[in-house]
């Protein structure tokens, strides 16, 4: 059976998109904010008890580690960048008794050098192979091209579980990706499975 990961980032929350993985029985790793994690802690504790899902690190802010990256604020030193991830392995062990082991760029901007900085602190780098352009998209059909058509054994598949504005039609693109790939012979799976890390 091939494997594909969804690698979501919460910024806000749609719910919908979490039930609709726990009701198709649908892994999925998931990178919060140490931030998102103290904006909604009930979320944050009852996605890391549930055994379909994986917490990940994505830093405290949300503030890219290179500039210029889509317009978000960077993190300017080292030191910085080092307490974005300490910082939200130190709250998200608080809050839900998980030490986080991924680590995805704000943006996926990076330098070689944020690499070995990541791994420095523990957490392995993670970047994706697959860009769903769930981002702003008004368009669920160009979302579920886009993952379909990009998706291969091993693929990781960057998507948001903002809700709106931010990503308006994940959720209704999932319900088309997540029984298509599935009818492909994909296996939705963790990192850690993944990778075996």
């Amino acid at each position: 059976m091939r494997q594909a990961v969804l690698d979501g980032e919460a910024a806000h929350y749609d719910a919908r998109i979490i039930a609709l993985l726990r009701e198709t029985s649908t892994e999925a790793t998931l990178f919060i904010t140490g931030l998102w994690a103290k904006t909604y802690p009930s979320q944050a504790r009852s996605f890391a008890s549930d055994p379909l899902f994986e917490l990940a690190n994505h830093s405290w802010d949300h503030r890219a580690f290179r500039s210029p990256c889509y317009g978000l604020a960077a993190v300017t030193t080292d030191s910085a960048r080092r307490r974005q991830i300490s910082r939200t392995v130190a709250y998200l062990r608080e809050l839900t008794g998980v030490t986080t082991r991924h680590f995805r760029f704000p943006g996926g901007c990076h330098s070689s050098s944020d690499v070995s900085l990541v791994y420095d602190e523990a957490h392995i780098p993670v970047q994706w192979d697959v860009v769903s352009g769930d981002p702003f998209q008004t368009d669920a059909s160009v979302i579920v091209d886009n993952v379909l058509q990009g998706t291969r054994g091993g693929s990781i598949i960057v998507m948001h579980m903002n809700g709106r504005p931010n990503a308006p039609k994940t959720y209704r693109a999932l319900r088309t990706i997540i029984p298509e790939l599935k009818s492909r012979g994909y296996r939705f799976v963790t990192l850690s499975t993944l990778l075996g890390s």
